[in-house]
């Protein structure tokens, strides 16, 4: 693998379930640090009490903004007993920095 003219990339790896479902997807970082892979992206199927296990119910995915911020997305879906898609519900989640940096020295007074 080799990164993009920026210096910039990744590769991915997935899992799947013995149904052969996607179950998670992950943007690995070039160099193989782990701490520095891109997203990761989870696959749930089926409803809570089994039925319909080859339908995709859920879609998350959980990357860190370039400011240091982490985000979980996640999609919901409702489908219609004909099995089309009745609705997608988006949720997105941001939490605190993980790695802080220096805060912003303010000034009192002129200049």
């Amino acid at each position: 693998m080799a990164a993009g003219r920026d210096g910039s990339g990744y590769w991915q790896e997935y899992e799947y379930d013995l149904l052969g479902n996607r179950t998670k997807l992950v943007e690995k970082d070039l160099t193989g640090n782990t701490a520095k892979d891109a997203a990761t992206t989870s696959y749930t199927y089926g409803e809570a009490d089994g039925s319909q296990p080859r339908t995709l119910t859920k879609v998350s995915k959980n990357y860190v903004t370039p400011a240091g911020t982490a985000v979980t997305a996640e999609a919901e879906r409702l489908y219609e007993l004909t099995g089309e898609t009745k609705s997608v519900r988006p949720h997105v989640l941001c939490n605190r920095r993980q790695h802080p940096g220096p805060r912003p020295q303010l000034r009192r007074g002129g200049r």
